[in-house]
């Protein structure tokens, strides 16, 4: 009787042990587990962080920006992700030119590499720090555009793709056409590199830089409507939209006299009309019709609300898918007609500081106008690497 207590006894410890061993084993599992996810969920957070601080000083580089505002425009990015640079527990490191890579000894691309320690709850015990995750981000632009004005048909033959007629109309920045480029009237000037795919026309009273023949560019930026749509519109109408006193839902407060426009983007099948005076608003207008925007008095002082676009026409009209008009004004964001024309009017002083897609550009009778990318939040940069 004894004996097989003891064997009984021996056996329960064994049993003891051996769970013992299992649930350790099960519980190793579940933590690495547990930090595999962490890891995977920090690493994305940390490749997120690394593109989009490489695209904030691509875009300074691409206005024209010094290194060092390049460089601060990429730690303030990563600081507002949460990444400080603290040297402890992440570090940010901003390399114009990059380092490494396709890229590297090119100063026009912006190479950033973010690293954190992540916070784990088991691998510790294995790991001593618990490991590291790092992530690389490059960006830059090939457009060679400056921000200014890009038009994208490549009909050879037309002269007009980009026109510029009217007097002292004036554009800082890059301009390149993938047709023509042709600069009639009085006094015009482009304070930036020209470039042209077939044929090229200046009056003499006019000015630019630099001029060369190239070959056929990528479009900067192209959108279609359906992206605004899915972006979720703050209104929506089918046929045409027209903004002023008579439609209060469109004003701040519902009230017109406010001269503020609701931020949002306001979409329309059939085109957008504001012909109101001193108006003022963060909005993105797109269309699959006309967008107009005119003023016979003071203008306007919109600046871009979704992804940089101000104004968007889907509409195939060769010259005035976008028109703008009036005197006064001043623009900030993308105009982008990517099936029709941008046409710009009026004869007042407008400042643009924009950058301007479209199949075809005109500038027609405006005196005054200036367009510069120098001050535009946006531009054809994208992710290389």
């Amino acid at each position: 009787m004894w004996n097989v207590c003891r064997v009984w006894g021996r056996e329960r410890g064994q049993v003891l042990v051996l769970a013992a061993l299992l649930a350790t084993a099960l519980l190793g599992l579940i933590g690495l587990l547990v930090d595999a996810g962490s890891f995977y969920a920090e690493r994305r957070q940390v490749q997120n962080t690394a593109d989009e601080a490489a695209l904030a000083a691509a875009h300074e580089l691409d206005y024209g920006s010094t290194v060092t505002a390049a460089r601060t425009a990429a730690f303030q990015n990563a600081a507002a992700n949460g990444f400080n640079n603290n040297g402890t527990s992440n570090t940010v490191t901003v390399n114009i030119p990059p380092s490494s890579g396709e890229h590297v000894g090119d100063a026009k691309y912006a190479e950033v590499i973010v690293g954190e320690s992540p916070k784990t709850f088991f691998i510790h015990v294995l790991v001593p720090g618990g490991g590291s995750v790092q992530a690389r981000g490059v960006g830059g632009s090939d457009s060679g555009l400056g921000g200014a004005l890009f038009a994208g048909e490549n009909d050879c033959a037309n002269d007009r793709t980009i026109h510029i007629e009217g007097t002292g109309i004036v554009i800082n920045g890059g301009v390149h056409s993938n047709g023509s480029l042709k600069m009639g009237g009085t006094n015009n000037s482009i304070a930036g590199g020209a470039t042209y795919v077939c044929d090229f026309d200046i009056d003499p009273t006019d000015t630019i830089d630099t001029v060369s023949q190239v070959g056929v560019k990528p479009w900067p930026v192209f959108y279609t409507y359906s992206d605004f749509t899915s972006a979720g519109c703050l209104f929506t109408v089918s046929g045409l939209m027209i903004i002023d006193a008579s439609t209060p839902q469109y004003w701040l407060n519902n009230d017109p006299s406010t001269r503020t426009l609701k931020s949002g983007i306001f979409c329309s099948t059939g085109g957008i009309k504001l012909a109101e005076t001193n108006v003022t608003g963060n909005v993105t207008f797109a269309s699959q019709g006309k967008v107009e925007l005119d003023s016979a008095g003071a203008g306007f002082n919109l600046t871009a609300y979704w992804n940089d676009i101000l104004l968007f026409s889907d509409s195939t009209d060769p010259v005035e898918a976008i028109e703008v008009g009036g005197a006064n004004g001043t623009w900030t964001g993308i105009l982008h007609a990517p099936r029709g024309g941008v046409k710009f009017g009026g004869t007042g002083h407008v400042s643009i500081r924009s950058m301007v897609v479209a199949a075809r550009i005109k500038f027609d009778g405006g005196a005054g106008v200036q367009l510069s990318a120098g001050d535009f939040a946006g531009g054809g940069v994208s992710l290389v690497e």
